[in-house]
């Protein structure tokens, strides 16, 4: 791994991977990019901002669900590629229990 490559722990498989890959070499996840999610906070802004200046209320809904929105995406991948870093663990998936009635 060079030092410049930036690590992303994948949504999808939870495995450690490169995020310059266009998607995941273990699933086949798609790898997106936080331009999605920081056009959903700016339009969610423009909306929200007017609206409830003019004391259209239901339209600011819609900003506030475009705001929080992309805000969540944003902090999702923050949070995956920090957990990525070295010396960080990624969550590991355990196993369904087993039920007693098949024992």
């Amino acid at each position: 791994m060079s030092e410049g490559d930036k690590r992303i722990i994948c949504r999808r498989c939870h495995e450690n991977i490169s995020m310059t890959l266009g998607t995941c070499p273990h699933c086949g996840a798609e790898i997106k990019g936080l331009k999605g999610p920081a056009t959903m906070v700016i339009i969610g802004l423009v909306v929200l901002v007017p609206t409830v200046m003019e004391g259209m209320w239901w339209l600011a809904v819609v900003g506030l669900a475009l705001l929080f929105g992309g805000g969540y995406f944003i902090y999702d991948k923050r949070t995956r590629m920090k957990r990525a870093e070295p010396g960080q663990t990624a969550p590991v998936e355990s196993p369904e229990p087993e039920s007693e009635a098949e024992a």
